[in-house]
Parts: C-alpha cells; sequence; structure tokens
C-alpha cells in the first residue's frame, strides 16, 4: 500500500492535532502500536533522493566560469547531481483508514509528496 509522505514540519502539525483529538486517550497518539490499531498507520522517517534537475545547466555555467581568469573561490560552489531529503512517511495497514486519514487531514499535508508512491 502507498505511504502517505509529508515533511517534519506537516506532521508535528497533524501530531498536534492527533494529541488534541485523543487527549482522553494519550497513548493512542504516542504509542506505535495503539496509534496502528486505533489510526491503521506507523510513523517511519525517511532520507529520499533529490535528483537535481538542472545538473547540466549549473555544471556548464560553472565551468565556464572557473575558465575566467582571476576567479579562485568557486570550487565552493560546484552544483550536485542532487540532495537527500528528510521526510516522514505513514506506512498504511488498510486502505479505509488511509483513505479517511486523507480525507480528514489531508488539508494539512501541502508538499507535493502528499498522494505519490
Amino acid at each position: 500500500m502507498k505511504p502517505v509522505i509529508m515533511t517534519h514540519k506537516e506532521w508535528d502539525t497533524i501530531f498536534n492535532i492527533i494529541k488534541k483529538e485523543y487527549a482522553h486517550k494519550p497513548s493512542i497518539a504516542i504509542i506505535s502500536w495503539k496509534r496502528r490499531e486505533k489510526l491503521g498507520f506507523h510513523v517511519r522517517e525517511h532520507s529520499q533522493w533529490v535528483e537535481n534537475k538542472d545538473f547540466q545547466a549549473e555544471l556548464f555555467k560553472y565551468e565556464s566560469r572557473i575558465a575566467q581568469p582571476g576567479i579562485n573561490d568557486l570550487f565552493n560552489l560546484a552544483p550536485t547531481k542532487g540532495n537527500t531529503e528528510h521526510v516522514i512517511c505513514l506506512d498504511f495497514y488498510d486502505e479505509a483508514k488511509r483513505t479517511m486519514f486523507l480525507l480528514k487531514y489531508g488539508e494539512h499535508i501541502k508538499s507535493e509528496h502528499k498522494w505519490n508512491r
């Protein structure tokens, strides 16, 4: 089943809402197996590779500036092929609970990862 992927800030917002909703039973928000039982998901931190789509253009620009005399400190500005991005993944075990989660908290997820994978 597809995980729901979000930033740490988005997860903090949703986690605070869940804590308020289940204030009468705080263990649901805090204990992972109770959260899985009641809300249907497991929280996982993940680092994913995000490719730099403009790498070739940035590399060409960088190399043309290096060829100019008098520029010595450009080695610190070299473009990279990509970076790692740290995200929160919610792994669901029930499609109905995943759908309910997205209906209930989807407005708090602004990232482009919301519906992917």
